[in-house]
C-alpha cells in the first residue's frame, strides 16, 4: 500500500482555509482522521484529508453509477481523482492546487463535460495508443491504452467518452 504524505495542522488548515483550532476540533470529533506523533504533534495523511474533503463536497452534478453497483461516483469526484493521478494537482475545497502557489477553481476543469479538458487529460496521460470512432447511434467509442491497461467507453458527449476511457485505463471505476 502506498504511503500518503503526512500534513501538519498548519498545512491542513491552509488547504481547508480554516483556523488551526478548527482542524484540531475536526480531529477531536473524529470527523478527520489523524495520527498522533507525540503528545503535542498530530499529522493528517493527504489521503485522509482528501476523503474528508470529498465527503464534505457540495456537489451539484449528476451522479454516474459505479460499475460495482456501490455508491455512484460523481463527475466532480472523477475530475478530482484524475486531477490528482494524472495532472499531479492537489485537491482543495472548491479548487485544484497546481503548485508554486497557483490554483484553479474546480469549475474550470470539468473533463467529463468539456472536450478541451478531456483532451488535456489525454495528452497528460501519454497513452501508448488510442482510437476514437462514432457508433451508429451517435455516441463516441473511445479506446485508450495506458501503461499496458486498456480502457474503453461508449458515451455521449465526446468529452465524457474520453474521460471515462482514461479513468478505466488507470483503474478508476466509473458507470456503464
Amino acid at each position: 500500500m502506498p504511503v500518503s504524505k503526512l500534513l501538519s495542522v498548519a498545512q491542513v488548515s491552509a488547504r481547508l482555509q480554516c483556523a488551526r483550532s478548527t482542524v484540531r476540533k475536526l480531529v477531536a470529533d473524529g470527523e478527520l482522521r489523524a495520527s498522533r506523533i507525540s503528545s503535542r504533534t498530530i499529522r493528517v495523511s493527504e489521503t485522509d484529508l482528501l476523503a474528508y474533503i470529498d465527503g464534505r463536497a457540495n456537489i451539484a452534478v449528476a451522479a454516474v453509477p459505479s460499475a460495482t453497483g456501490g455508491n455512484p461516483i460523481t463527475d466532480d469526484q472523477l475530475a478530482s481523482s484524475l486531477a490528482e493521478r494524472l495532472m499531479g494537482w492537489s485537491v482543495g475545497p472548491e479548487r485544484f492546487l497546481l503548485g508554486n502557489r497557483r490554483w484553479m477553481p474546480r469549475w474550470r476543469f470539468q473533463p467529463a463535460q468539456r472536450v478541451e479538458d478531456a483532451y488535456r487529460l489525454l495528452e497528460r496521460a501519454g497513452p501508448q495508443e488510442y482510437t476514437m470512432d462514432r457508433a451508429p447511434d451517435g455516441r463516441f467509442l473511445v479506446k485508450v491504452r495506458i501503461a499496458g491497461r486498456t480502457g474503453e467507453a461508449c458515451e455521449s458527449p465526446q468529452a465524457r467518452a474520453i474521460t471515462f476511457a482514461i479513468a478505466r485505463a488507470i483503474g478508476i471505476e466509473v458507470g456503464q
